[in-house]
Parts: structure tokens; C-alpha cells; sequence
């Protein structure tokens, strides 16, 4: 009997032995290897201007994956010209001179002032309000300019606005940008790239004329343009470049078919022959003391 006993508690200790073996053992190698089906990503921590975001996703098993997202690097500015975010202050152009917009609590630039920089950067306020246009001959003839960053409130750039910059290679054309004026980038000859906002109506008579190094025109609204009564097709980019700088540079440009009483032909003046900007009820485009009115 006590052997009958021994055997049994024997057998009881091997079983236990080979159930604790086992649970140390890996999987056979025939045995897959545990795929995490993961959700869709969640944003668990929203970017801002200069600090990045982070996304997540889960598996049914609890396991999780984290991804960055990039920072918005879109600064929210207020009247001081200072992120309300991150409160970083925005490096612009100082010494700029500016001239109110008649009948408007906002400022267009209308000239270089005492700043000699060559590459300008147009401040989003002016005395806490906003610059919203770029004045008729602005940055005319200033040969030395690079490049020139516009906040994102500019609704038109007005005629001759940067006439004869012909140092410019870079400007990227705010997406508020309604007009753009008579000869404003006429004989730029270090331009080449332009994007036309969706928003733009009207483009003035030899806006773009003696570009001669403008490639690439991408207009943002790419249905038919008319260059005066002839219809165009503008979803070519390097096409657009040589009708808007060679072919059909000496007519204004727009979005609207012009009625046979406007003739649609060339223009001196601006967007569609109206100097590309505000005037005064005269026509005249400056004021009593010679600056340009918006």
C-alpha cells in the first residue's frame, strides 16, 4: 500500500515538473509570432507653431505606437507683432514705411523707408493694425531686393509694385490676394516661380512682362483665364510662365469672360485697368504728400 502511495505521489511531482518545464519553453518555431493589429491614429497631443504633436494608436493586446506630428510652424501674431502661442516675436523689416488705406483701420507698404535690407519682411501689424496691401510702386526700381516675405492679410498688390526689382527671385503671393496690379513685377528678371493664388480676380496689363527668367506660373484656380477676349487654359505651369511674361504680357488678365463694351485689351493701368489698388474719388492714386494711396 505504501508503495501503491509513493508511486502516486511520483507521478503527482513528474506532471507538476513537466507543467513548469513547459511554461519556460518558447514556442516551436512552426508557432507565428504575435501581429499587433493596430487602430487608427488619435492625436493625443496637438502640435502649435513651434512644438511638434503626437498621435497614437492601439492594439487589442494593449500595446501602443506613438507618432510625432510636425509642428504647425504657423504663429498666431498679435497687434505687437508677437505670438500669442509660443510668444515668439517675429523678426520683420524695420525702418518700412507704410501708408493708411483710406476708409480702413489697416496699412499697405508703401516703401522701403530707412531699411536697406535686402531681404524684406512686412510685419503682419503696423501702429496695431494690419498691413493688408502692397501700394502702388511700393518697391519700385529697389534693384538690391532678394526676396520679399508679405503677411497673410495683403488683398493686392498694387500697380508697379515691384517694378524693376530686378534682384527679386523670391516672393510667395498671400493666399488673400485678390488683385494684382499694372506692371507690379514688370522686368523682374531674377524671378522665377510664381504661384497665383486661388483668390485672384484679375491680373494687370504686363504685370509679368520682361520676367525673362520666369519657368513656372501655377495658377491655384486653374479654370479658364482670359488675357483680354482670348480664353486660356493655365493648368500648364512652364506655358503659363511664357504667355504671362512674353505671349500675352501686354494684356490685363482675369477670371471673367470682359463684355464686349470693355474691350479687354491692353491697359496701363491696374488689374483690369483700374491702377490695381484703391483711388481717391479724383482718380488720382497718391495723396497730398506724394504717397501712394491703397
Amino acid at each position: 500500500m505504501k508503495i501503491k502511495y509513493l508511486l502516486v505521489i511520483l507521478s503527482l511531482i513528474l506532471a507538476c515538473g513537466c507543467i513548469f518545464a513547459s511554461c519556460d519553453e518558447t514556442p516551436p518555431d512552426d508557432q507565428p509570432a504575435h501581429e499587433h493589429a493596430y487602430g487608427g491614429w488619435i492625436e493625443t497631443k496637438a502640435p502649435s507653431c513651434g512644438k511638434k504633436g503626437t498621435s497614437t494608436r492601439t492594439c487589442a493586446c494593449g500595446a501602443t505606437e506613438n507618432k510625432s506630428i510636425p509642428a504647425t510652424g504657423a504663429h498666431a501674431y498679435n497687434t505687437s507683432n508677437v505670438c500669442t502661442v509660443c510668444e515668439t516675436a517675429l523678426e520683420y523689416t524695420p525702418g518700412l514705411s507704410y501708408t493708411r488705406i483710406n476708409g480702413e483701420d489697416a496699412y499697405a507698404l508703401s516703401g522701403m523707408g530707412l531699411s536697406t535690407a535686402t531681404d524684406v519682411v512686412v510685419p503682419y501689424f503696423y501702429m496695431g493694425l494690419p498691413v493688408m496691401g502692397v501700394a502702388n510702386g511700393a518697391l519700385k526700381n529697389e534693384s538690391d531686393i532678394i526676396s520679399v516675405t508679405l503677411p497673410p492679410f495683403v488683398r493686392s498688390i498694387g500697380a508697379e509694385a515691384f517694378y524693376m526689382c530686378t534682384s527679386l527671385q523670391e516672393i510667395a503671393i498671400p493666399n488673400t490676394v485678390t488683385e494684382i496690379g499694372a506692371n507690379a513685377f514688370f522686368c523682374c528678371i531674377s524671378l522665377k516661380q510664381v504661384t497665383i493664388p486661388s483668390l485672384v480676380e484679375s491680373v494687370g496689363a504686363q504685370a509679368f512682362l520682361g520676367c525673362a527668367s520666369l519657368e513656372q506660373v501655377v495658377f491655384v484656380n486653374d479654370n479658364v483665364w482670359y488675357a483680354g477676349e482670348q480664353a486660356l487654359s493655365v493648368k500648364d505651369a512652364a506655358a503659363n510662365a511664357t504667355m504671362l511674361s512674353v505671349q500675352y504680357a501686354d494684356l490685363a488678365w482675369s477670371r471673367t469672360q470682359p463684355s464686349a463694351e470693355s474691350g479687354g485689351g491692353a491697359s496701363s493701368g491696374g488689374g483690369t485697368g483700374s491702377g490695381g489698388g484703391y483711388q481717391t474719388p479724383g482718380g488720382s492714386d497718391r495723396d497730398d504728400y506724394g504717397n501712394d494711396i491703397f
